[in-house]
């Protein structure tokens, strides 16, 4: 019976998550698109374009981001098919790595902000931009940590996929 309860919740939540990714996600798109645009239209200058696309794809900040989001993500589709992976160790591990995830947001966050170059209003879209994003992931974060709590309760109970 508690086998069931779990599964459920784990489909009831899965699709929480899906449902306020599909709403979030287009306006985070729309708000990065909206920056783009307004810094590109304030530059005037193929030159000046090409060089803040290239400090884009530098920024060391954002590679953390991705790269501590695609392990969480790894540990979390391992989590799936091998249920002995999601145990307490496992789960104290994901909290310590969001925790450098919140970190390096916070960071990101000011360093836009001290070095910003552009005009205020594009700058207020970027914090926008970023807030949304913050917050769908610390969403996605807590998701992810009672994703692998289910996966424990059901491992504890012999439910595996594989």
């Amino acid at each position: 019976m508690n086998t069931m309860v779990y599964i459920v919740l784990l489909f009831v939540l899965a699709a929480a998550v899906l449902f306020g990714l599909l709403e979030v996600y287009p306006k985070i798109r729309k708000l990065n698109k909206q920056v783009y645009k307004n810094i590109t239209t304030s530059l005037n200058d193929k030159a000046l374009i090409a060089k803040f696309n290239n400090q884009g794809k530098q920024s060391t900040g954002l590679n953390l981001r991705y790269s501590l989001t695609a392990i969480i993500f790894t540990i979390f589709i391992l989590s799936i098919f091998y249920a002995q992976i999601a145990n307490n160790w496992m789960i104290l591990t994901l909290i310590v790595i969001e925790a450098i995830y919140i970190i390096n947001e916070f960071k990101n966050t000011n360093f836009i902000k001290k070095l910003w170059q552009y005009d205020k209003e594009t700058l207020k879209l970027k914090q926008q931009s970023n807030k949304l994003t913050f917050f769908t992931m610390i969403g996605i974060f807590i998701a992810v940590d009672v994703f692998e709590l289910l996966f424990e309760l059901l491992y504890a109970q012999g439910f595996t996929l594989l």
